[in-house]
């Protein structure tokens, strides 16, 4: 045998245990994916007309997804940032449209509502949907599915 087919051999000899061991694969994912944040989805509107009018960013790191509510003023001035618990984002039909992340008044308050889809760890489709509270001017969670 030629010295190319020995390291070819070892070479693909180390790509199995890579890929069989676990802590040696998440390491080998952790020095190939990068640790910085790309926003997957961006919107624009108001929780009522009178506003406040919100700029709404999902957001990816490596190891989570997250809301940032950053309120339209001069300065965009960051309000919350939530951790979605869940780990894969989704799409879904909204209004005629796919989208993973969206505003409405779903349960006709007069109040616009935070939609963000997610896929949980069994794959099984999740709607996280958060309300406008006024007196904590903070988004809270009203659901679990």
């Amino acid at each position: 045998m030629r010295p190319l087919t020995y390291i070819l051999i070892a070479l693909a000899m180390i790509l199995v245990m890579i890929a069989a061991i676990p802590p040696w694969r998440q390491a080998a994912r952790d020095y190939i994916s990068p640790d910085e944040r790309q926003i997957i989805a961006k919107l624009n509107g108001s929780v009522t007309p009178k506003g406040p009018h919100l700029i709404v960013l999902k957001v990816k790191t490596r190891d989570q997804h997250f809301l940032e509510i950053y309120k339209r003023n001069e300065s965009l001035e960051l309000m919350q940032r939530i951790a979605l618990e869940e780990p894969v984002d989704a799409r879904v039909e909204f209004q005629g449209r796919y989208t993973n992340l969206a505003m409405a008044d779903i349960d006709i308050d007069g109040r616009n509502e935070i939609i963000a889809p997610m896929y949980d760890k069994n794959s099984t489709p999740r709607l996280l949907v958060y309300q406008y509270n006024e007196a904590l001017e903070t988004f809270e969670k009203i659901t679990n599915e």
